[in-house]
């Protein structure tokens, strides 16, 4: 018995021998692509005067996420109670002034149709201000589609260095007046911090967020090739709406509320 087990041992490491030792070329590691967060650094940019607007929006967003259970119970009633509430969390003043701005900016979200039903809408027409210097009144979102390749951190690393530049020539630009350039430049910095918002929301926390639950019943996130690409275009063109009618707070969060009704597909106007 044990010199069949001796013998049974030896023919065993011999075997493993031969296995390991004529496999010259071991299977090459699979590459599997490791999504990271957009740090805040990342999606800021110091040069715009007016990126605290930005960094409300996904600040009110996060406030959105953590105090809402149903979105789909939600109406323009408890949205604007909601809008009160952040006021107050953070200790900005609301008032009669403040609530008809809001009221003003969501009649024009209803206008759009933003968070649905979704039909084209002619922003440059109804707000021409959008189209003076940036190229319609989107910028080169396609960047973010998928088809360019690459995984979803690169894609949203290369719009934020583009809008970045954008706004460098914004900023240089001696043919715009200052309101023009103020609202444009609320534009910008809308857009990039909700990309990197939905980036680290859906691409890198996924499961861990209420986003991507509320997100899986959405029509247009199945059927069209980039759904975040429209609404980050919705984020920014709301959060100009909301400037037009409230000033630099209702930019950020009148955008932030776009953005949640965008993403969700809820038309709580």
């Amino acid at each position: 018995m044990k010199k069949f087990s001796k013998l049974s041992l030896a023919l065993l490491a011999g075997i493993l021998f031969m296995f390991t030792a004529c496999d010259k070329n071991p299977a090459t590691p699979i590459d599997v692509a490791v999504e990271r967060e957009i740090p805040v650094d990342q999606m800021a940019n110091r040069q715009n005067p007016y990126d605290d607007e930005g960094k409300r929006h996904n600040d009110f967003l996060q406030y959105f996420q953590a105090n809402v259970d149903d979105p789909a119970a939600l109406n323009q009633e408890r949205i604007m109670a909601l809008v009160r509430d952040y006021h107050e969390a953070s200790k900005l003043e609301y008032n009669e002034f403040t609530a008809r701005a809001y009221e003003q900016t969501f009649a024009e979200f209803q206008v759009a149709g933003i968070g649905g039903p979704y039909y084209d809408f002619n922003w440059c027409k109804r707000f021409p201000i959008l189209c003076s210097f940036l190229p319609g009144p989107f910028l080169p979102f396609n960047l973010l589609q998928a088809s360019n390749g690459g995984t979803a951190t690169d894609r949203v690393s290369k719009f934020l260095e583009a809008v970045k530049k954008k706004e460098s020539e914004l900023l240089a630009s001696k043919e715009i007046d200052e309101d023009a350039k103020t609202a444009l430049l609320i534009y910008t910095t809308v857009a990039r911090h909700s990309a990197a918002y939905w980036h680290n929301e859906l691409e890198v926390k996924k499961s861990g967020s209420k986003w991507t639950g509320w997100t899986t019943g959405a029509t247009a996130a199945k059927a069209k090739p980039c759904h975040t690409c429209d609404v980050i275009g919705a984020d920014a063109s709301g959060a100009t709406i909301g400037f037009f009618f409230g000033g630099p707070w209702g930019a950020g969060i009148g955008g932030g509320v776009a953005s949640a009704a965008s993403i969700i597909e809820k038309l709580w106007f």
